[in-house]
Protein backbone atom coordinates (compact mmCIF):
# COMPACT_ATOMS: atom_id res chain seq x y z
CA UNK A 1 0.00 0.00 0.00
CA UNK A 2 1.38 3.78 -0.76
CA UNK A 3 0.94 4.81 2.40
CA UNK A 4 3.52 2.67 3.64
CA UNK A 5 5.49 4.98 2.26
CA UNK A 6 4.34 8.48 1.95
CA UNK A 7 6.52 9.71 4.25
CA UNK A 8 9.75 8.25 2.45
CA UNK A 9 8.67 10.07 -0.95
CA UNK A 10 7.88 12.90 0.37
CA UNK A 11 11.26 13.06 2.44
CA UNK A 12 13.09 12.18 -1.12
CA UNK A 13 10.90 14.83 -2.80
CA UNK A 14 12.07 17.90 -0.38
CA UNK A 15 15.60 16.17 -1.18
CA UNK A 16 15.34 16.71 -4.72
CA UNK A 17 14.20 13.45 -6.04
CA UNK A 18 11.29 14.55 -8.69
CA UNK A 19 11.84 11.36 -10.48
CA UNK A 20 8.84 9.37 -10.46
CA UNK A 21 10.19 6.24 -12.25
CA UNK A 22 13.64 6.93 -9.67
CA UNK A 23 11.42 7.34 -7.00
CA UNK A 24 9.02 3.84 -7.84
CA UNK A 25 12.12 1.96 -8.10
CA UNK A 26 13.56 2.60 -4.73
CA UNK A 27 10.13 1.98 -2.67
CA UNK A 28 9.76 -0.96 -4.94
CA UNK A 29 13.42 -2.47 -3.29
CA UNK A 30 11.43 -1.33 -0.19
CA UNK A 31 8.97 -3.66 -0.56
CA UNK A 32 6.38 -2.04 -2.62
CA UNK A 33 4.16 -3.68 -5.28
CA UNK A 34 2.47 -1.18 -6.53
CA UNK A 35 3.43 0.68 -10.27
CA UNK A 36 4.55 4.24 -11.04
CA UNK A 37 1.37 5.56 -12.31
CA UNK A 38 0.57 5.55 -8.54
CA UNK A 39 3.37 7.00 -7.08
CA UNK A 40 3.41 9.40 -10.60
CA UNK A 41 0.08 10.50 -8.99
CA UNK A 42 0.89 11.57 -5.50
CA UNK A 43 4.03 13.39 -7.28
CA UNK A 44 1.83 15.43 -9.01
CA UNK A 45 -0.43 16.43 -6.35
CA UNK A 46 -3.54 14.22 -6.85
CA UNK A 47 -2.55 12.68 -3.89
CA UNK A 48 -1.90 15.73 -2.42
CA UNK A 49 0.93 14.95 0.01
CA UNK A 50 3.72 15.80 -2.34
CA UNK A 51 4.05 19.16 -3.50
CA UNK A 52 4.36 19.15 -7.52
CA UNK A 53 7.82 20.82 -7.22
CA UNK A 54 10.63 20.85 -4.46
CA UNK A 55 10.35 24.14 -2.02
CA UNK A 56 11.79 26.85 -4.03
CA UNK A 57 14.82 28.62 -2.27
CA UNK A 58 15.54 32.44 -2.15
CA UNK A 59 18.12 34.60 -1.42
CA UNK A 60 18.09 38.10 -0.48
CA UNK A 61 20.49 40.53 -1.20
CA UNK A 62 21.09 43.34 1.18
CA UNK A 63 19.63 46.44 -0.23
CA UNK A 64 23.15 48.77 -1.55
CA UNK A 65 21.93 51.56 0.72
CA UNK A 66 22.92 49.37 3.45
CA UNK A 67 26.50 48.35 2.09
CA UNK A 68 28.52 51.77 2.86
CA UNK A 69 30.53 53.04 0.35
CA UNK A 70 34.11 52.34 -0.85
CA UNK A 71 36.41 55.24 0.29
CA UNK A 72 37.92 56.90 -2.47
CA UNK A 73 41.83 55.95 -3.34
CA UNK A 74 44.33 58.21 -5.65
CA UNK A 75 47.32 57.00 -7.21
CA UNK A 76 49.72 59.75 -7.39
CA UNK A 77 52.57 58.87 -9.62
Amino acid sequence: MIDDYRLYLHHRWMGGCTNAAALTREIQQLGYRGDINTVRGIAVGTGKHLPTSPTPVSFSTPHTSAIPPLPRVIWCA
